[in-house]
C-alpha cells in the first residue's frame, strides 16, 4: 500500500529498503525528526532536490546514492 500524505500531484513512489529511515521536516539532517519509516513501506514522492532528498508531503527523506529507497518515477 502507498501511504497518502498530500493532495499535491506526485511524481513517483518511494519504497523504503532499509530497516528504518528518519523522515525530517526539511531536506537535511539539521531539520527536526518527524518520525521513523519502516522497511517495505511505500510513499508518494512530490519532488527530489539536487542533494537527493525526497519530499513526501509530510516530510523529507534522504536517498543519497540511492542507498535507502527504491524510487519509481511516473515518467520512467
Amino acid at each position: 500500500t502507498v501511504t497518502e500524505v498530500s493532495t499535491r500531484t506526485h511524481i513517483g513512489v518511494a519504497r523504503i529498503k532499509v530497516d528504518t529511515l528518519n523522515m525530517r521536516k526539511g531536506p537535511g539532517v539539521d531539520h527536526e525528526l518527524v518520525r521513523a519509516l519502516k522497511k517495505d513501506e511505500s510513499y508518494k514522492v512530490y519532488s527530489i532536490n539536487a542533494d537527493g532528498w525526497l519530499d513526501l508531503g509530510s516530510g523529507w527523506i534522504s536517498n543519497k546514492k540511492n542507498a535507502y529507497v527504491n524510487v519509481e518515477l511516473l515518467w520512467d
